[in-house]
């Protein structure tokens, strides 16, 4: 996601063509990249049961989905050809979507360390 934000920045910050062109490549292939990894650590975080499995992919699928909602209200025509509003909140997604990860991720390790004080031999640990 990190290279999806710089692509992000670059499109914001330029006109220059040859530019906004490469970083067309960098945030499809950054934001695109991240989605795999996302339902891979969704399934593995929160599978430990089939139900649970099948109702956070369906979850993380549905909230992954509504930005075909308002994707087309953050590109109106009159803001072209920066589109500003459009490549600033893809931006701000994206370093949402970072700072939630890294949250995730200490929440994570700290409910594992609470497990582990417990004595939870038999509880499955989160993978982080």
């Amino acid at each position: 996601m990190g290279i999806a934000l710089i692509g992000y920045i670059i499109s914001t910050a330029t006109l220059n063509t040859p530019a906004r062109y490469i970083a067309c490549f960098l945030f499809a292939s950054g934001a695109y990249a991240v989605n795999s990894m996302i339902l891979g650590w969704v399934s593995a975080t929160l599978g430990s049961t089939p139900e649970k499995k099948s109702v956070s992919l369906s979850i993380v699928n549905v909230v992954a989905n509504a930005s075909y909602i308002y994707t087309a209200y953050l590109y109106p025509s009159s803001d072209g050809p920066r589109y500003l509003i459009g490549m600033a909140s893809n931006a701000a997604f994206a370093v949402m979507c970072i700072i939630g990860t890294w949250a995730l991720r200490f929440w994570l390790v700290d409910t594992n360390k609470k497990l582990d004080r417990e004595d939870n031999s038999d509880t499955t640990r989160y993978a982080y």
